[in-house]
């Protein structure tokens, strides 16, 4: 049987036969799912919007189990040839429609979801039902005022929100652990100006180089100093006032 393939459209890493052909960008989804980790150790675990599974994967080391539910089938079909343990569970679900009971996971993580859906309110109301009592949630997102500094318009999400209104949402449904961001804003200003400090002609050469590596998409050129920067970077720091982070993570508690 032949093995499912995926198009690369810059919403789903996508793991190829030598590994992951945007590593920066996998070890900046990774370092989510290691901070996540730290939280799930010994639980049963919901990965919802798994995506392709590798952090899905990544999460069946460290909890009971893990199931990782996505809306996507193509998805799913390339998480179970290429993620099969007994402590991982795929299925088809719609992240905004959760179709499980009430009360039955332990942690519900849920990475880069939340700027996908409209009905948020409705999406952080399901993960607290299908939480226990002293249950955790997991989430992340960009920063609505920050992400577009160094990426271009995303036709892909439907509602993104600042940091603010992200920590106003969060907070309506769960009582809060923690917040991390991911990549200042200093980070992301540091590599756009490593890129212009190029000569025109360095910077033509690797502007050729990253439309065949992306597939001549215009829409994934802001992935530029991204793509080139330090991985040290890109892991998760608990958020500091006044600093600003291309990326919000929050972790709480279900709010009785």
């Amino acid at each position: 049987m032949a093995m499912t393939t995926m198009t690369y459209t810059g919403e789903r890493l996508i793991k190829a036969r030598n590994g992951f052909a945007f590593e920066d960008v996998y070890y900046e989804h990774l370092y989510r799912y290691e901070l996540a980790g730290h939280f799930c150790r010994g639980a049963r675990v919901l990965d919802v919007a798994c995506g392709t599974g590798y952090g899905t994967d990544y999460l069946s080391k460290k909890s009971q189990w893990v199931a990782g539910a996505d809306l996507s089938r193509e998805a799913l079909h390339f998480c179970r040839e290429n993620y099969r343990s007994p402590r991982t569970h795929f299925m088809n679900m719609n992240a905004a429609c959760l179709a499980l009971k009430d009360a039955s996971f332990d942690c519900v993580v849920s990475f880069e979801t939340l700027e996908h859906i409209t009905g948020q309110r409705a999406f952080f109301d399901e993960i607290r039902r299908v939480l226990v009592p002293d249950g955790l949630a997991i989430i992340s997102t960009p920063d609505r005022e920050n992400y577009n500094r160094t990426e271009q318009s995303n036709p892909y999400h439907e509602k993104e929100l600042s940091s603010a209104e992200f920590r106003r949402l969060f907070a309506a449904f769960f009582e809060e652990i923690g917040y991390w961001g991911q990549e200042t804003v200093a980070d992301q200003i540091a590599r756009q100006e490593l890129y212009e400090s190029q000569t025109p002609g360095v910077r033509m050469r690797m502007r050729i180089a990253l439309k065949k590596l992306l597939f001549g998409n215009p829409m994934l050129y802001g992935l530029f100093p991204y793509v080139s920067g330090k991985r040290r970077a890109l892991r998760p720091v608990p958020m500091r006032e006044g600093d600003g982070y291309k990326y919000l993570i929050a972790v709480g508690r279900k709010r009785l």
